[in-house]
């Protein structure tokens, strides 16, 4: 599945898989690695809402770091559980540990909110 959209000077398309075409996020972030034809690639989950200034946050970090790939923080949306603000922040404060003291036996896929260059992920 695949649709276009024009965001300012920003051409972004959408990639997915649906339910009935196996569903799995694999399935569909390897479909966007193959389709993708820009400078960046950027995930998100089914069940993530994005702010309206996502990509926009991520591509400044491409543009400060220098980096290949960045990340941003999973947030819930207020209200929410207990349960969740605490799994949200357990979450952040791994990943801020992990990449923090460059454990690469620990770097794992995180689909959440992520970009990465294309030439990284389609070499």
């Amino acid at each position: 599945m695949s649709e276009n959209y024009t965001a300012a000077v920003l051409t972004i398309s959408y990639y997915g898989s649906k339910p009935s075409e196996g569903g799995r996020a694999a399935c569909g972030q390897l479909v966007t690695i193959r389709a993708a034809h820009g400078q960046f690639i950027a995930f998100t989950d089914a069940d993530c809402v994005a702010d309206r200034h996502w990509l926009a946050e991520l591509r400044q970090q491409f543009r400060l770091t220098n980096a290949d790939i960045v990340l941003g923080r999973l947030l819930y949306s207020v209200p929410t559980s207990v349960f969740l603000r605490c799994y949200e922040h357990y979450y952040h404060t791994k990943i801020t540990y992990i990449l923090g003291h460059n454990l690469r036996q620990c770097y794992f896929g995180h689909a959440g909110n992520m970009a990465a260059k294309a030439s990284v992920l389609t070499k």
